[in-house]
């Protein structure tokens, strides 16, 4: 971990100069698949069943045959496809999971998602729904909370994607509420933004500091409570950067 350490400051400082866009952007869906996926690229071809949701998770956004996320990538690729591919099959069971739970219906599933994976309509399909389901609802709060330091984006793709991205408890929008609540006076700091939260001025970074506490509080999954101590470590380092505080190692975040 040392010559990554030496790292920190560069390479955190641009995060924090930029918006998230570019190689910003790149880094920032490396680190999310890292933890996500175990791999730093895009798994398209990804596939596997969750007993926890009781349905399967798939592609580069964890869709699943639960929520509909699956559906719409499949009904994507139905449009380039006029509905005759690997999964036109599963359509029914697709549209409603429930409706076959525990039947055969489901079966090879992953295995005609895997094969779909070889199409680039495919890829297409799926970067769509990716980005209507996650990017666009991502940016949309970020610029509603007046958040534009790439750390701060980066940190909201990265909830938004293990989270979900609404209101319902330990989402992204459920997570920014609660740490706005947490603002009851002016806190200063070096960002070099400065937020409106309850009429109060908050440095950028001390509100990502204040967000991050509460993700910790609620992070239970393995994959999220170790994701959110990346970016405790980040944060902390850039605060480091910048002259703020002593830098941190990884295990000291």
């Amino acid at each position: 971990m040392k010559p990554f350490r030496y790292l920190v400051p560069v390479t955190l400082l641009g995060l924090a100069e930029a918006d998230l866009s570019g190689c910003g952007r790149s880094l920032t869906f490396q680190h999310t698949n890292l933890f996500q996926f175990g791999q730093i690229q895009f798994s398209f071809s990804a596939c596997t069943y969750d007993s926890t949701i009781g349905g399967y998770r798939a592609g580069v956004a964890n869709f699943n045959t639960v929520d509909g996320s699956a559906w719409n990538v499949v009904k994507a690729y139905h449009a380039a496809t006029d509905g005759s591919d690997e999964l036109s099959p599963y359509d029914s069971w697709l549209q409603d999971p429930t409706q076959f739970s525990g039947s055969s219906r489901s079966s090879g599933f992953c295995s005609a998602w895997k094969k779909a994976a070889n199409n680039p309509d495919f890829l297409t399909a799926q970067a769509t729904v990716f980005s209507s389901k996650y990017l666009k609802p991502t940016q949309s709060a970020i610029d509603k909370q007046g958040l534009s330091l790439g750390i701060s984006e980066a940190l909201m793709y990265d909830t938004a994607i293990t989270n979900g991205v609404g209101s319902s408890q330990g989402s992204l929008g459920w997570l920014i509420a609660n740490t706005n609540k947490q603002v009851l006076t002016d806190i200063s700091g070096h960002s070099g933004n400065t937020l409106t939260v309850n009429g109060f001025d908050v440095d950028e970074i001390a509100w990502v500091q204040l967000f991050l506490t509460q993700r910790s509080a609620y992070s239970s999954a393995t994959a999220t409570a170790a994701s959110t101590k990346s970016f405790r470590y980040m944060v902390t380092n850039i605060l480091a950067a910048i002259g703020d505080i002593p830098m941190l190692t990884v295990n000291e975040a």
